[in-house]
C-alpha cells in the first residue's frame, strides 16, 4: 500500500514595498517575524467611498441597496497576488486611489498622503474644553 503524498500549501510571504505601493499597513506578525495580516490604510484613514446608491455588480435597474455598506476596514492575510489589493482599491476607494496614483513615487507626498489634519472641533480636547466651560456659564 503506497502512502499518498499530501502536498502542503506554501503561504506566500508579504513584500514590504507593497505597504507604500498599495497603501497597506502591517498589523500582525508571526513568531518568526513573518507578516500575518495587513490592513488597508485607505479604509482606516478615509473610510469606504459611497457608491451613490448603486446596487453593485450586475444589477443596473436603479433599485435601492438591500444591505448597508460595511464601514469595517479591509484586512488581507493572503499575499499570493496583488489582484486582491487592486480590486479592493478600485471598487471601494476609486477617487482616493486615483489621486494616490498620480503622486510621484519618490516624493514626500506619499509619506504624507495618509496624514490627515483633524479639525480642532473634532478632537477630544475641544469636547472636554467646551464641556468644562459650560459648567462655569
Amino acid at each position: 500500500m503506497a502512502a499518498e503524498m499530501v502536498r502542503k500549501q506554501r503561504k506566500a510571504s508579504f513584500i514590504d514595498k507593497h505597504c507604500d505601493q498599495y497603501g497597506l499597513k502591517i498589523v500582525t506578525r508571526g513568531p518568526k517575524g513573518n507578516v500575518d495580516s495587513v490592513v488597508c490604510r485607505f479604509c482606516v484613514t478615509f473610510g469606504r467611498e459611497d457608491d451613490n446608491g448603486d446596487c453593485g455588480v450586475g444589477n443596473n435597474n436603479g433599485s435601492a441597496r438591500k444591505r448597508k455598506r460595511t464601514t469595517n476596514a479591509k484586512y488581507f492575510s493572503s499575499f499570493r497576488t496583488t489582484d486582491n489589493y487592486k480590486t479592493h482599491l478600485e471598487t471601494q476607494h476609486p477617487s482616493k486611489w486615483s489621486e494616490r496614483q498620480k503622486i510621484n513615487h519618490e516624493s514626500d507626498a506619499i509619506a504624507n498622503f495618509f496624514d490627515m489634519d483633524v479639525p480642532f472641533t473634532n478632537t477630544l480636547t475641544h469636547i472636554s474644553i467646551s464641556r468644562n466651560l459650560s459648567l462655569f456659564l
